[in-house]
């Protein structure tokens, strides 16, 4: 269980983040919002790169370390002239990792890259770029994944395949945070949503639960789409 008490944080004269309180155990949540709203600034509280914030962030086991934290930023790059084994041998020296060799090849394995590791960076696709991102971010075996817009300028068939990845993640019980703008991705592989708005938190309960609006036409019954729920959910307040 990771806490999240009271947390708040101005940058400049602009509060970002403003009285946030969750309590986040091992599912996967999609955190939505629109841009500007505070997500990746919420991630980075969490990450520990911000470490001006008021409040606190712990978690039932004590203080998070960086040990405790995988994480994907959405601008992910690799080091072009590396190929994949050589990046990740340099993700794993800044992690601390020592058993580098059986961690890279498990991780790779977990994302379907072990064959590709001879690739440079400017031979993957961005799909396979993501998923490289995938396997630095659990390299260590982390407690919390935290993976910013993860999907953003995926193909359909990659976007499927990294969905895919995110599922496999939660079946091993760990906290698991994406913020994306896709809300199909969201139906597919979270279990709770959280709406983030003006640095606050107006929304969070399962993803059933912003999808209840259910409308009678002609005595025929239909469900509304988690995007439109979403979209009424947001003209509302």
């Amino acid at each position: 269980m990771i806490m999240l008490n009271s947390v708040s944080i101005d940058l400049g004269r602009k509060t970002i983040l403003n009285n946030i309180d969750l309590e986040l155990d091992n599912n996967t949540y999609g955190l939505l919002g629109p841009n500007g709203a505070g997500k990746t600034t919420l991630f980075r509280c969490i990450c520990g790169l911000y470490t001006s914030y008021k409040g606190q962030i712990h978690a039932d086991w004590g203080g998070i370390k960086s040990c405790d934290i995988g994480y994907l930023p959405q601008n992910f790059n690799l080091f072009d002239d590396l190929n994949v084994k050589d990046n990740m041998h340099y993700f794993a020296a800044l992690k601390g990792i020592k058993n580098k060799k059986e961690e890279i090849d498990r991780t790779l394995e977990f994302v379907h890259l072990l064959d590709e590791q001879k690739k440079t960076g400017r031979q993957l696709s961005g799909g396979m770029k993501r998923r490289v991102g995938i396997a630095q971010a659990l390299l260590g075996n982390p407690k919390i994944i935290i993976l910013d817009e993860p999907t953003v300028g995926l193909d359909p068939e990659e976007r499927e395949n990294f969905i895919e990845l995110i599922k496999r993640i939660n079946v091993h019980n760990k906290t698991v945070l994406l913020s994306t703008h896709i809300l199909n991705d969201v139906e597919e592989c979270c279990d709770r949503i959280l709406i983030l708005r003006k640095g606050e938190i107006i929304f969070s309960g399962a993803a059933k639960e912003l999808k209840n609006n259910q409308r009678k036409t002609d005595d025929i019954n239909y469900t509304t789409s988690i995007q439109e729920d979403y979209l009424c959910f947001m003209k509302e307040i």
